[in-house]
């Protein structure tokens, strides 16, 4: 597992079934399918994800649930992360002391490197990054202040305005 192998069932021709190992593109057969076997793979296949990813779950819970319930809370888990990050940013964006206007005014950058990506993902014809001009009449650019630029700012700020 460490180097990459998955293990799978594979039924072939409607009567026979196999324990694959696949990795990439390359898939050897471990033998004829064993309920055994099988178990003792997938409780192989749990502990290495919990040594690698760590213990996610409560101890209770860890001898009642199957294999695929236990992904399943992790995939849970992962979603509710972005969704929370997401959230996170769009309040950042709202209520930060460097929004102005709409636009972050800590984070300066000497060019304009992040239209295009902003162009490609977001609502074109919008303006998300402008041209100003420093006290020292260097043009600087500035971006817009929305949950992808503001959710992972380690300068964060609460308004007290609000």
């Amino acid at each position: 597992m460490r180097q990459g192998w998955r293990f799978h069932r594979k039924r072939v021709k409607k009567k026979y079934e196999y324990i694959i190992r696949r990795r990439r593109t390359i898939e050897r057969s471990m033998g004829s399918f064993n309920e055994g076997f099988w178990d003792r793979f997938m409780g192989l296949e749990y502990r290495f994800h919990l040594e690698e990813e760590g213990d996610r779950e409560p101890p209770s819970l860890r001898g009642s649930l199957t294999l695929r319930d236990r992904r399943r809370i992790v995939r849970s888990q992962e979603r509710l992360n972005k969704v929370l990050r997401h959230l996170r940013g769009v309040q950042m964006a709202k209520k930060c002391v460097y929004t102005v206007d709409g636009f972050c005014r800590l984070w300066v950058w000497k060019q304009d490197f992040f239209s295009s990506f902003y162009e490609d993902i977001l609502i074109p014809g919008s303006e998300y990054s402008k041209k100003i001009v420093s006290d020292e009449g260097v043009d600087e650019w500035i971006f817009r202040a929305d949950s992808l630029y503001c959710a992972g700012c380690p300068a964060y700020t609460q308004s007290t305005n609000d």
